[in-house]
């Protein structure tokens, strides 16, 4: 269903949607969703239910592992990108002033562009260390400049 769903809506409805269902629960639809989630993603729905049902404000919840996974993933993938660019002829980081003149690599764009992968990448390292996400290619090393 969630599939379907998504291949016809924005992730904005997607995200609306469910938060609407779980919202119209009553206990026992509720405690049906908590047993099929797992423990983890069921207290963090409970945190988010009792704080939104007495208007306090929201508790911080630590992201899931499935959430580092994903977001470190992504910072892998942007990363990798951004260099893949430098070896293309026509890449976004090469750079021509002029046709008879050699294309040069624009260091200072990619710089600006890998600076804040690096940097959210740094503060997950630890976390991505501890679930076994460093994919062997040492980015302790490489982001400890």
């Amino acid at each position: 269903m969630l599939d379907r769903l998504s291949a016809t809506r924005s992730a904005d409805e997607v995200r609306r949607v469910l938060a609407v269902a779980v919202l119209e629960l009553d206990d026992k639809g509720r405690a049906r969703v908590s047993r099929r989630v797992g423990e983890e993603t069921s207290r963090a729905l409970r945190a988010l239910l009792a704080a939104s049902s007495t208007e306090q404000r929201s508790p911080v919840l630590a992201p899931s592992p499935a959430k580092i996974r994903e977001r470190w993933e992504k910072l892998w993938a942007d990363l990798t990108a951004a260099v893949q660019e430098t070896g293309t002829e026509n890449g976004r980081y090469l750079l021509q002033e002029h046709h008879w003149e050699e294309p040069y690599l624009d260091l200072s764009g990619l710089v600006q562009d890998l600076e804040p992968i690096a940097a959210e990448m740094r503060k997950l390292i630890p976390k991505a260390i501890a679930l076994g996400l460093e994919p062997g290619l040492g980015a302790a090393n490489v982001l400890a400049v």
